[in-house]
């Protein structure tokens, strides 16, 4: 009987776990960056960003495969694939960037069509907040 209970709960977690993550597929732009050094905070607004015509698309799918494509970095459009995965409250990132496989790791919030991406440096002295939109399907 213990099995069976044990077995129950197990089930029923890794489906809510399976549901969360279903929630995050995809397409996902930026609508607001914020850059904290210090004492210093920096935030472009979503009407900054489209003046500048700055874009950063994530797009996440079912087999755990993700596309970012984005001109923040140096203002030409790249792209990159790569994996994703979630446990708890945190987002790992898998991407090849310049023939080189790079992990990065978000702490992150979701609130219906809002993603919320918060990564700092190694030694905590930058940090960057991202907030994202979901495409509505057409």
């Amino acid at each position: 009987m213990k099995h069976l209970i044990f077995t129950l709960i197990f089930i029923s977690l890794s489906l809510l776990v399976k549901a969360q993550d279903i929630s995050i597929i995809g397409k996902w732009s930026v609508i607001e960056f914020t850059m904290v050094k210090g004492e210093k905070t920096n935030t472009t607004s979503e009407s900054t960003l489209k003046e500048d015509k700055s874009a950063w698309d994530l797009y996440f799918f079912n087999d755990g495969t993700l596309k970012q494509s984005s001109n923040m970095r140096n203002g030409s459009l790249e792209s990159q694939e790569g994996t994703w995965t979630i446990e708890n409250d945190n987002l790992f990132l898998s991407l090849i960037f310049n023939g080189r496989k790079i992990k990065l790791e978000y702490k992150y919030q979701q609130q219906e069509d809002l993603l919320i991406l918060k990564r700092s440096n190694p030694t905590g002295t930058m940090k960057i907040i991202t907030k994202f939109k979901k495409e509505k399907k057409v």
